[in-house]
């Protein structure tokens, strides 16, 4: 199971993968917090195709409380997702740079796109060609990921 934040939701529409990502086979949950950050994300449909909302009860955004004063950079839906895969012990899925960085000290298994990309590809969900077009379609969109690993997704995918 993935714990999912934003930042990876608004990618995956921006590179219209959603429907790809969500018929992988994988589970995927998001926090009420999140899930109210995605407005231009229809949030039933997401619930519709499987995606589970986890609703913090109130002790469990008092937790919150505590890591925004550990972690003054996250935002509460950032770190409800956090807390929902430490928690849970779910592996999160989050394109934040601050955000993955706080998983290594908290020991949550933290993935982002590039990752699932790769894991498409490798399990034939998609073709190379589509992840090139997926990928472009979120850096135009302002994602930002590490040039480096682009690049080289670029090279073994054939992109143009």
């Amino acid at each position: 199971m993935f714990s999912v934040d934003t930042s990876a939701w608004i990618n995956w529409h921006h590179g219209g993968i959603l429907q790809i990502v969500l018929a992988s086979g994988w589970r995927f949950c998001s926090s009420d917090f999140v899930l109210a950050e995605l407005r231009s994300i229809n949030v039933p449909a997401l619930l519709s195709m499987g995606v589970q909302e986890r609703t913090l009860s109130g002790e469990e955004v008092g937790a919150l409380d505590q890591l925004a004063t550990d972690y003054r950079g996250l935002s509460v839906a950032d770190l409800s997702a956090l807390y929902v895969a430490s928690v849970e012990k779910y592996i999160l899925l989050t394109d934040d740079g601050n955000l993955r960085k706080v998983t290594q000290s908290k020991r949550v298994q933290c993935h982002g796109t590039l990752w699932l990309l790769e894991a498409l590809v490798r399990q034939a969900q998609m073709t190379p060609q589509e992840a090139c077009k997926a990928l472009e379609n979120m850096m135009n969109r302002g994602a930002r990921f590490p040039h480096s690993e682009v690049s080289s997704l670029r090279r073994r995918w054939q992109c143009p």
